[in-house]
C-alpha cells in the first residue's frame, strides 16, 4: 500500500519534485494520521479533567460527570444601641454558609447532590446537610427528585443564599419551610413557558428550616403544589422576556407541637424575637398560599412575595384558626453595565483589575417587607404584652462583585415593631441595624 502512495504521488508531482521531497512529504503525512489514530484511542480510554465553577471530571464515556464545589459565607450584625436583652441577637461575625458540594450525573438520566454545611451558632459550630437528593429525568422535561431539597414555595426558599439580592432573606423567609425531606416531581412544557412542581414532604417546616436533616414531629405530610410560567416572548430584547410568575399552595396536619417550642418568630435580618408564644398547641390544618413575581430589564430588577397562612392551634377547650399574612417587595439596579438575570450570578463586564481600569459590579439593592400574625393567638393563651405581633422592614443596600465568584455586600435595616417590644433596657418600637457579607463560591 505503502508504494501505491509512492507510486501515486510520484505521478502526482511530475518530474520536478525531488525523491527525497517526496519521501519527506510521506513520512509526515504518516506521522500525522498516527497521531490521529493515537488521541482516538486514548480518548477513549482517558478521563476529562478542568477547573471551571469547581472542579469537574467527565468519564470516558461521558455517563458519570462530578463536580465538586464549595462556598464560603461570612455575615457581620451589629445594631445601633442594641439592649441587651436574650430576645435579640448579639452583635457578632457569624458564619453563614460554610458549605461543601458533590453534585453530578449518571448515565445522563440521574442527577445527584450532596452537600454538607457547617454554620456557627451561639451554642458553636453547628452541621447539616441543606440539600441532599437523587434526581431521575427519564424524559426531556420531567424529573423526580429523592432525598432533602427546597421546598417549592416562594422565591424566597427557592433561591440559593449565594443569589439573595439582600444580605439576608426577608421576613416571607420565616413562614416557609426551606428544605425539607420528602419526593417532588417537576415538570415543563413549551420550553419552559409553563412549568409545575408537586412535592410531598414530612411538614415538618412550622418555621423556616425547622425541618431540616430531621425526623418527623408526627405522622402527618405536607403536599405542596407550584405552578410557573415564563419567556411568554422569545425576543431577548421584549419587557416580556424575563418576566416571571408563579402560584403555589400547601396543605397539611399538624399534631399536638407546643406552639411553645414550634412558633417563636424572629425577624430575619436583625434576629429579634418579637413574638414568643407561650400557650397553646399547633393541632389541625396548616394551610399555605402564596403568588411570586420576578423581572429584570437590563441592569433593574424586580421582586415579590405574597403569603398567606393559617395554622390550627388548640388550647384546652379553646381552639382558634391563627391567621398570618407576610409579604415583600425587592427592586435592584446595576450601576456597571450588567443584565440583571433574577435569582443567578452577577458576572462583572470589567472584573476587578485597577491597572487595566476594572472595578467589578457594583449593584443597589432596596426592599421593604412586612408580616402580621393574628390576634387569635392571644385566645390560645398567649399575651402581646410588651410583645409585637406585628413586623415591618426597610432594607437599603450595595452588593459588589469584584469577580464573579467574589461577592461583598452591606445593608442599612430598619425594623418597625407594631406594638413595641419590652427589652431589658426599656421598650423599643424600631430597631436600626447594619448587616455585612463576604462571600466566596466555586
Amino acid at each position: 500500500m505503502w508504494l501505491v502512495c509512492a507510486f501515486w504521488t510520484c505521478a502526482q508531482d511530475g518530474p520536478a519534485a525531488s525523491t527525497q521531497e517526496r519521501i519527506l512529504r510521506l513520512e509526515e503525512d504518516q506521522r500525522k494520521r498516527q497521531e490521529e489514530i493515537d488521541r482516538l484511542r486514548g480518548s477513549e480510554t482517558q478521563w476529562s479533567l478542568s477547573f471551571g465553577e469547581g472542579l469537574r471530571i467527565r468519564s470516558p464515556a461521558e455517563d458519570l460527570e462530578l463536580h465538586l464545589g464549595g462556598r464560603f459565607i461570612e455575615h457581620v450584625r451589629a445594631i445601633a444601641g442594641r439592649p441587651d436583652d436574650p430576645r435579640i441577637s448579639p452583635d457578632s461575625f457569624y458564619v453563614r454558609q460554610a458549605l461543601i458540594l458533590l453534585d453530578g450525573t449518571l448515565s445522563r438520566d440521574f442527577r445527584f447532590a450532596l452537600r454538607a454545611d457547617m454554620t456557627s451558632t451561639l451554642g458553636g459550630a453547628s452541621a447539616s446537610l441543606p440539600s441532599t437528593f437523587l434526581a431521575w429525568e427519564p424524559t426531556p422535561g420531567f424529573t423526580l427528585v429523592f432525598g432533602q431539597f427546597r421546598v417549592p414555595q416562594s422565591q424566597e426558599a427557592v433561591t440559593a443564599t449565594i443569589f439573595t439580592d439582600c444580605v439576608e432573606r426577608s421576613i416571607v423567609a420565616a413562614f416557609v419551610p426551606s428544605t425539607e425531606l420528602g419526593i417532588k416531581a417537576a415538570s415543563e412544557a413549551w420550553g419552559g413557558i409553563l412549568g409545575g412542581q408537586i412535592a410531598l414532604t414530612n411538614g415538618r417546616g412550622h418555621l423556616s428550616g425547622d425541618g431540616r436533616t430531621r425526623n418527623d414531629d408526627n405522622d402527618e405530610k405536607e403536599l405542596t403544589l407550584r405552578l410557573t410560567t415564563t419567556r411568554w416572548v422569545d425576543a431577548e430584547d421584549s419587557p416580556l422576556h424575563r418576566l416571571f410568575l408563579a402560584f403555589y399552595g400547601s396543605l397539611s396536619d399538624v399534631d399536638d407541637v407546643p406552639m411553645a417550642t414550634g412558633f417563636d418568630l424572629e425577624t430575619t435580618e436583625l434576629g429579634v424575637t418579637f413574638l414568643d408564644a407561650s400557650a397553646g398547641t399547633l393541632d389541625g390544618r396548616r394551610r399555605r398560599a402564596g403568588s411570586e413575581i420576578s423581572w429584570s430589564l437590563g441592569p433593574f430588577g424586580l421582586r415579590g412575595d405574597f403569603l398567606v397562612r393559617t395554622d390550627e392551634a388548640v388550647n384546652g377547650a379553646v381552639r382558634e384558626e391563627i391567621p398570618i399574612r407576610a409579604w415583600e417587595a425587592t427592586a435592584t439596579l446595576l450601576l456597571t453595565g450588567e443584565e440583571k438575570s433574577m435569582g443567578d450570578r452577577v458576572i462583572p463586564l470589567h472584573p476587578f483589575d485597577p491597572v487595566q481600569g476594572g472595578w467589578g459590579a457594583v449593584e443597589l439593592a432596596f426592599r421593604i417587607g412586612g408580616a402580621r400574625v393574628g390576634r387569635e393567638i392571644e385566645k390560645l393563651g398567649t399575651s402581646l404584652a410588651g410583645q409585637s405581633n406585628e413586623v415591618r422592614t426597610f432594607t437599603a443596600g450595595i452588593n459588589w462583585f469584584p469577580a464573579a465568584n467574589v461577592r461583598l455586600s452591606s445593608n442599612a435595616v430598619l425594623e418597625e415593631y407594631g406594638d413595641g417590644i419590652d427589652f431589658a433596657g426599656g421598650r423599643e418600637d424600631r430597631l436600626i441595624g447594619f448587616l455585612a457579607r463576604f462571600q466566596l463560591d466555586f
